[in-house]
């Protein structure tokens, strides 16, 4: 499993790790690698050295870009565990767009820029940050033909989307009428 970016305190890494320490123990063939750092980060080691996880939940800083596709390409799953709030409901996150460009599945909390992004495609895996998202991430894990299909898909939407440049001179243009409107 993967995740990329700041550890946030509203970023889910840690109630993540505890919801699938469980999982994690059952089977030590499994791995999640955390790349970043932030406000949440010793908090994030404490939960990950309190559930005997350090040999599985691996945690490094942040990478440069020119690497950053090598490690999302090690995932068989990518995590966006962002918890709902007024902060995060609007994001549309880079690392899941960049998962999905990568063919890596994608299960995530649903967030509303996200879901808008996603809408009418079987692309991402949306559930709250609880046991349904555990549930989610094993069942995902244990089914490679279902891994692949999300993850043709989610590349074909971010490549049906445009490039990155049509996608911010469409929030520009979105944010301009926006502030102009009020």
């Amino acid at each position: 499993m993967f995740f990329r970016g700041t550890l946030y305190r509203f970023s889910g890494l840690e109630k993540f790790v505890k919801l699938f320490a469980e999982y994690l123990s059952n089977d030590p063939e499994t791995c999640l690698l955390i790349v970043g750092s932030g406000e949440a980060e010793s908090l994030i080691r404490e939960t990950i050295s309190r559930h005997n996880l350090g040999q599985q939940v691996i945690l490094t800083q942040f990478v440069s870009y020119d690497e950053l596709v090598g490690h999302i390409c090690l995932a068989d799953v990518s995590i966006n565990t962002f918890i709902p709030s007024l902060v995060t409901h609007c994001v549309l996150p880079g690392r899941v767009l960049q998962s999905m460009a990568c063919g890596i599945p994608v299960v995530s909390t649903p967030l509303q820029g996200m879901m808008n992004y996603s809408q009418g495609t079987d692309t991402v895996i949306y559930r709250a940050l609880d046991e349904t998202f555990v549930e989610a991430v094993s069942v995902l894990l244990s089914d490679t033909a279902r891994r692949k299909k999300l993850g043709v898909a989610g590349r074909d939407l971010v490549i049906s989307k445009g490039s990155w440049q049509d996608f911010v001179h469409g929030f520009s243009a979105l944010a301009t009428n926006l502030v102009t409107s009020k």
